[in-house]
């Protein structure tokens, strides 16, 4: 039923995480997105559920991979302060844009239509193509710090890559400045509003609370 296929818990790979390239997520970055969902996608918000029924989620999707219990847990990602938004900054964010290749993916104006974006896929071969940043929300939020961690961190499984190794801290805040220019007041979405494949996702839900485990397939 989804375009954007469900995660395969299984290599333990996560693309929203505050930890490095490679790495495996925090439990809060686990809990952040049990909470909040990934917008445009079918994985909707569960703040329905308390705290620790999230947490308890967590443990238990942590089970399907051996990595969380053979692997040593890396420390979250430092993210320098935030400058205050300059138009210099701007500027070395746009020529940071181009320096760094993005445009290769995202397209110049950042709406995802790149020469290279049809023929992106994941780590499991399903289509992935690059994202649209002319939208706000972003899949992994609206936050200026969210973007700034997609940019450090890059997204596991994808062909986003990691640039905290080659931008620090103050190239990095002038890029998401730079982003935010390319995005239109009619692209700033309310955070109420279904999008994307979200209304599917809150139509599955229903439809296993109505059908039990057995009419689902389980």
């Amino acid at each position: 039923m989804l375009v954007t296929q469900p995660r395969d818990f299984q290599p333990g790979n996560f693309k929203f995480r505050s930890t490095p390239s490679g790495t495996l997520p925090t439990d809060n970055d686990l809990v952040k997105i049990i909470t909040a969902g990934i917008r445009w996608t079918a994985m909707v918000g569960r703040a329905d559920l308390t705290e620790s029924e999230r947490r308890a989620v967590v443990q238990y999707i942590k089970t399907f991979s051996p990595r969380f219990a053979n692997e040593k847990l890396p420390s979250p990602i430092i993210i320098s302060p935030e400058p205050a938004r300059r138009q210099e900054l701007v500027a070395q964010g746009r020529q940071l844009y181009r320096d760094s290749d993005c445009a290769k993916c995202h397209g110049e104006r950042g709406d995802g239509k790149g020469i290279s974006s049809s023929e992106l896929t994941d780590d499991w071969g399903w289509p992935l193509p690059a994202s649209d940043l002319t939208w706000r929300p972003l899949k992994r939020g609206s936050e200026r710090r969210d973007v700034y961690l997609t940019i450090a961190s890059g997204l596991n499984g994808t062909s986003m890559p990691a640039y905290a190794a080659a931008l620090d801290g103050k190239q990095i805040w002038p890029l998401v400045d730079y982003l935010e220019t390319l995005v239109p007041d009619a692209h700033k979405v309310s955070a109420r509003d279904m999008l994307g494949e979200e209304q599917r996702g809150w139509m599955i839900l229903r439809m296993q609370g109505m059908a039990g485990d057995g009419m689902m397939g389980r």
